[in-house]
């Protein structure tokens, strides 16, 4: 008899053994399920936003990289403003220019793909800009209105005085008089009444 009790009790022991087993055995493969169906849900949601127009890390780090390294965008307005209409004549995400932004024209690019009637165009231009053309442009002096080019800027552009003056540039139209090292720019200034075209440059 005692022995029948011994064995059911170690029938007993096994049996509950067994379980705890089994018990943890499904633990761990509900929580590898949890885990697998979290890490698909999270690709879905990738894959959605992918063809909503979302770009994958590398391809939004590689395109900045390009943005950055792409040449600053300028042009000429096609309209004149007096000295006073000046700084906010520019079309979004562009500025009026200084002179020293637009010093080496061979690192810009002329931006002729603007809506017809924004920027300046000649019959010759191609890609590039128009030549002969004065626009006003920013110094970087003080507020001046001498007739000093270099530091005339109708009083930081606040003037449309006949009696005052600004500072304007051109591509100069005549190669022969400027020679074979003819300068980037032609430089000269005019009445702040006048109705002179700006030069803008990109942010």
């Amino acid at each position: 008899m005692e022995e029948k009790v011994f064995e059911q009790k170690e029938q007993e022991k096994t049996l509950v053994s067994n379980i705890n087993l089994t018990t943890g055995l499904v633990a761990v493969l509900i929580a590898a399920l949890l885990i697998m169906v979290f890490v698909g849900y999270q690709a879905l949601n990738y894959r959605h936003a992918a063809a909503a127009g979302g770009r994958a890390p590398a391809v939004a780090a590689l395109q900045m990289e390009v943005s950055s390294t792409a040449p600053l965008r300028y042009y000429l307005t096609s309209l004149g403003h007096t000295g006073n209409d000046t700084t906010n004549v520019c079309t979004d995400t562009f500025h009026m220019a200084a002179i020293w932004e637009l010093m080496d024209v061979s690192n810009l690019e002329y931006a002729v793909d603007l809506a017809p009637g924004t920027a300046r165009v000649r019959d010759d231009n191609g890609e590039g800009p128009p030549s002969g053309d004065l626009g006003w442009v920013r110094t970087g002096q003080a507020a001046s209105t001498v007739n000093t080019a270099g530091q005339a800027n109708c009083d930081v552009w606040t003037s449309d005085s006949s009696g005052e003056y600004g500072t304007v540039i051109a591509l100069p139209p005549d190669w022969i008089n400027n020679g074979p090292n003819m300068s980037i720019w032609s430089v000269q200034t005019t009445f702040c009444s006048d109705y002179i075209l700006v030069w803008c440059i990109e942010d």
